[in-house]
């Protein structure tokens, strides 16, 4: 299998793009899939595999793009290093497949921002744990991700709106195209 080169923070940055247009974008494009890339509104399709194909004839790293239907939620990936993260749809048919649990759009990616901000902080002092990031806040340190998650819902946490992530170890990347 080639290798496809992926930049992890660029599709964080197309999501909060995404985020704050939404406005303009449900008011224009609903129903629509939109491709977002460079942190801009690049076109608009009837399909997510219209929009897909039309990302990379013109060359884009369709990894680096964020592919949307307006107006729906996208769906979560739950795994057992990243406690949830948006990706692009999971489409059985044309439909996103839909999130069974509540879901705050946008907090996770707050997080996760917030853990880029301080992890140089982190870094030198909690090496190999496993934090919480709750608020945009460290919230604890743990041994294990089984300790940090259960300690998050014990404290009555909304889990899906925590980042839990083991601090100088680099995450697994899930890629998902969509259908």
């Amino acid at each position: 299998m080639p290798a496809v080169e992926f930049t992890p923070g660029a599709v964080i940055r197309q999501m909060i793009a995404y985020d704050e247009m939404l406005e303009m974008l449900e008011a224009e494009y609903s129903g629509r899939w939109v491709v977002i890339h460079d942190c801009q509104l690049v076109g608009d399709y009837g399909s997510y595999r219209e929009a897909e194909a039309a990302a990379m004839l013109e060359n884009r790293n369709i990894l680096d793009c964020y592919i949307q239907r307006v107006g729906v939620e996208p769906p979560i990936i739950i795994s057992s290093y990243l406690t949830a993260v948006s990706m692009p749809p999971v489409t059985l048919g044309e439909e996103p497949l839909m999130p069974v649990v509540e879901f705050t759009p946008g907090a996770v990616i707050r997080q996760m921002i917030a853990y880029d901000e301080m992890l140089e902080m982190l870094e030198a002092e909690y090496s190999g744990r496993w934090v919480v990031i709750h608020d945009c806040q460290l919230v604890g340190d743990y041994g294990s991700y089984r300790e940090a998650e259960t300690a998050a819902m014990q404290e009555n946490r909304k889990i899906l709106d925590c980042y839990i992530r083991q601090v100088g170890v680099e995450p697994p990347i899930i890629i998902s195209y969509g259908g």
